[in-house]
This record gives C-alpha cells, sequence and structure tokens, in this order.
C-alpha cells in the first residue's frame, strides 16, 4: 500500500490539516453527542443537524471535494448499513406486531404472579438475552428480539426503565463475546489462525468472570435506583396488567421462529421477516391481531396499523445510520484508521506492551468502524504481526480481541448494535408510551461490557490465561 492509497480504497482522501483535519469530523460527532446529552434531549433527531454540518464540514475540509463525497457515498453504501437498515425496518413491524397483540400486557401479568418485579426483572433480561444471544450469535437480533416485549414489561413491573435496556443490551454482548457461531468470535478466531473451538474453551472463563460482576452491579444499581423517574405514556400507565390475554402467549413463536432460524445459520434478515409473518399468522389465528390491527386506511391521507406505524417508528434511527456511515466513510478514506493502528502498535516493545496494543488497537477501531467485526477484520493481520512477534499464542490474542471488541467501546451511541436498541427502544414507545431513555445513560447502565474491558485489562496486568507460542 503506497502512502496515496488506503487499503480497499483507492486514492487517499487528503484534508487541509493532515490527520488533525480527518479526525476533526468525528471530535464534532462527540461534541455534539455531549451537547445533547447534558442539554437532556432524549430524541435522536436533536443529532440530526450537527451531523449535516459536520458533512458540510468534511467536504470544505478534503482538499477533494468530488473525492470527499465519492468517499462519504462509500460509507453509506457499506454493507454492514445496508443490513442495519433492513434489520430496523424490520425489527419495527415486529416489535409493533407483538405489542399490538398484547403480548406485554400477560408478560406483566406473569411478572405479578410470580413475583419477578424490579430487580428481579433487570436479571431476568439480562439471563434471557443471554441465552438468546449465545445460541444465535448476534447482539443485533438479540435486542430486536427481546426489547419490544421485556422494556415495556419491566417498566410495568416497577424496573428501572436504563437498567432493563442495559441488562438486554448485556446479554447481547455477552452471546455475542462466547457464542461459536457469533460474527466477532468466527473473525477473532480467523484472523489469528486459531480454531473457534479452542478459543470458545479459552474464552468461557472471562465470560464468566464478566457476568458474575454484572449481576452483581445489577443488583447494586437496582436497589439503588429503584425504578427511576421516567415519563411514560398514559397508554403504559394504564392498569393493563389487571387485563391479561393468557391467548397472547402464543405470539412467543414468532421469537422463537426467528431465534430457530438464526440457529439454523440463516441470515437475520430472513429470520426476521420470517418472524414477522409468524406473528401475523398466529395474531390472526388466536384472535389477539385483527386485519385492521395490522393494516388500515382512511382516506385521502391516514394510514394506520401495525406494519405501518413499525416502519414509519424507524425513520429517525435509519437517517442517523446514513448520517454517521457517510462521515465515517470519509475517516477511512483519509487513511486515518491505519495510521491509527500504526501509531497504537508502536507501543508494543515487551510481550505485556504487545497485549496491551493488541487491546487498545480493537478498542480504538471499534467506535471508528461503528462496530466490531469489521474492527477485528480489519486489525486482524496487525495484531496477528504484533502477537507473532512477541510469541503470544493464536487463542490469546483471539481472546484479547474479542474482550475489546465486545467492551466498554461497544457502548457508545452510534455503534451498531446500540441503534439497533436505539430504534427498537423507539418502536416500543411510539406503540406504548415506553419511556424513552438516552442512549448514554444506556451505555452507562449496560455493565458486561464495562466487565469485559475490566477482564482483560486484568488478564493482562496478572498474566491470567497468558499463553506462549512454541
Amino acid at each position: 500500500m503506497t502512502g496515496s492509497e488506503t487499503e480497499g480504497h483507492g486514492p487517499r482522501l487528503d484534508f487541509h490539516g493532515g490527520l488533525a483535519g480527518a479526525f476533526l469530523p468525528l471530535f464534532l460527532f462527540a461534541a455534539a453527542v455531549v451537547f445533547v446529552t447534558m442539554a437532556g434531549m432524549i430524541t435522536i433527531q436533536a443529532y440530526f443537524a450537527p451531523l449535516v454540518i459536520i458533512i458540510g464540514v468534511v467536504i470544505l475540509l478534503a482538499k477533494d471535494r468530488t473525492r470527499a463525497c465519492g468517499a462519504m457515498l462509500e460509507g453509506v453504501q457499506d454493507r454492514t448499513l445496508t443490513v442495519m437498515i433492513f434489520a430496523f425496518l424490520g425489527a419495527g413491524v415486529f416489535g409493533q406486531l407483538l405489542v399490538t397483540s398484547g403480548l406485554v400486557e400477560t408478560i406483566v401479568w406473569l411478572g405479578n404472579l410470580t413475583g419477578v418485579r424490579g430487580t428481579a426483572f433487570v436479571l431476568l433480561c439480562f439471563s434471557v438475552s443471554a441465552v438468546i444471544s449465545t445460541s444465535i450469535g448476534t447482539s443485533t437480533g438479540t435486542v430486536v428480539t427481546c426489547v419490544p416485549v421485556l422494556f415495556p414489561a419491566g417498566v410495568l413491573l416497577e424496573a428501572h426503565a436504563g437498567l432493563v435496556l442495559g441488562a438486554i443490551y448485556s446479554g447481547a454482548r455477552f452471546g455475542d463475546n462466547l457464542a461459536p457461531i457469533s460474527d466477532t468470535t468466527i473473525a477473532s478466531a480467523f484472523t489469528q489462525g486459531a480454531e473457534v473451538g479452542e478459543v470458545v474453551a479459552t474464552r468461557i472463563k472471562y465470560a464468566i468472570a464478566a457476568a458474575l460482576g454484572s449481576v452483581l452491579l445489577y443488583v447494586v444499581a437496582g436497589a439503588a435506583l429503584g425504578p427511576g423517574d421516567y415519563e411514560i405514556g398514559a397508554g403504559l400507565a394504564a392498569p393493563a396488567a389487571e387485563n391479561p390475554r393468557p391467548e397472547a402467549l402464543w405470539m412467543l413463536l414468532a421469537p422463537a421462529a426467528t431465534i430457530f432460524l438464526c440457529l439454523r445459520g440463516r441470515a437475520l434478515i430472513h429470520a426476521l421477516w420470517c418472524g414477522i409473518f409468524m406473528a401475523i399468522v398466529v395474531g390472526l389465528g388466536t384472535g389477539t391481531l385483527t386485519l385492521s390491527a395490522l393494516y388500515s386506511i382512511t382516506p385521502p391521507r391516514d394510514v394506520g396499523g401495525a406494519i405501518t406505524s413499525g416502519l414509519v417508528g424507524m425513520r429517525d434511527v435509519v437517517f442517523l445510520a446514513i448520517l454517521i456511515m457517510a462521515i465515517l466513510g470519509a475517516l477511512r478514506r483519509a487513511g486515518a484508521l491505519e495510521e491509527t493502528g500504526r501509531a497504537i502498535s508502536r507501543f508494543a516493545t515487551t510481550p505485556k506492551r504487545a497485549e496491551l496494543s493488541i487491546f487498545g488497537l480493537v478498542s480504538v477501531m471499534c467506535p471508528l468502524c461503528a462496530g466490531n467485526t469489521p474492527a477485528m477484520l480489519f486489525t486482524g493481520p496487525l495484531v496477528k504481526e504484533i502477537g507473532e512477534r512477541f510469541s503470544i499464542h493464536r487463542t490469546r490474542r483471539a481472546n484479547l480481541m474479542d474482550l475489546a471488541g465486545n467492551g466498554v467501546t461497544e457502548n457508545l451511541p452510534h455503534i451498531n448494535t446500540m441503534l439497533a436498541l436505539a430504534a427498537v427502544m423507539i418502536a416500543a414507545h411510539e406503540a406504548t408510551g415506553a419511556p424513552l431513555v438516552p442512549m448514554t445513560t444506556v451505555g452507562l447502565l449496560a455493565f458486561h461490557p464495562i466487565m469485559l474491558s475490566l477482564v482483560g485489562i486484568m488478564a493482562i496486568a496478572t498474566g491470567w490465561g497468558s499463553r506462549r507460542s512454541a
């Protein structure tokens, strides 16, 4: 690769001010996140105007403005974004169908009946999400399956709204880190020349340690925070739990079908749409859904029903994802990722510093790539080079990559799975009146990724599980 080219993206995009100019749009976005958060805003629309201005900054700072526009279009054409958008749309419809059927009220009735309320329900959310994510190997699929039902039910059962969402996200990251069929498990093992089986076998102790720490934190936080003080809609505040619809439990067949198809290796979009059709069939068959509840029109302009509402509810998060990926497309073409990787790798002068370099490299690249799998595939060759130079075993390298890749930087609000969670949270809000929780709050209360980072740093500092190549 020459100095005028970036890996896989053709000619480099040069900025006035060099790399500082290339990174300025990212710093401006971070500043916008801080400003919106400090202002107390909880709507995704608050990010639109800053991002539009930041795109203008990218164009103005670029030495070749035509190339800058092309780089941003490449970012929007990224396959990850395409999958995300279809997942958002499918999740919106899927969640709306489950809510309209009365499944939330039925879950609340069961929670009251069994006494699983408050913090106990938060722990249930973490456990259910962890089991599902470990089974299907996708954090995004887990949150879009769990949030539409568990989130509003948890609020009605007096669980803290932020803790419920944080627990679901944490459970999703548990499986993303550990599942043999997870894309991050496969990516970390594949790039280091390791077998998936041996990687998972050596990773279990780290996952369990982080999970135990997370459970403890949820118990403490649940006791300290209580149910919270979130504004909820009148529909959710109504005593719906007093009027259960046990027949709505049949709707659980729809997410079960989605999970089953993911287990069989089907794509998330395939599994989601099959779940949608299963929900429609089961809902109509049990009488928990009607044709008018699915789709209705009132000429000349009014269109309603669960399908329409589910799609429309995803507009904001789709716009946000498009704008973010456009900016990241320019950042990639500028060679900022390669330069960042080289800078971090220079820290590797001893075996322990090499492990810290590997961990830090993936941790930094995840937010720059807006997701962990692209970050692991991008950094994999450099991690392998560093590891082999200091005789760090292939499974050790893969485990450090995955601990970092599912660690604390995955709690940032623009990460793809966090955007998916925001999308289904908004859908739940539109459908039930469940509260809107700032994504920065969810990130702070998603304890498992935080614990994975702490476990990774502890493993490096103490040598826990360390292996050297022969």
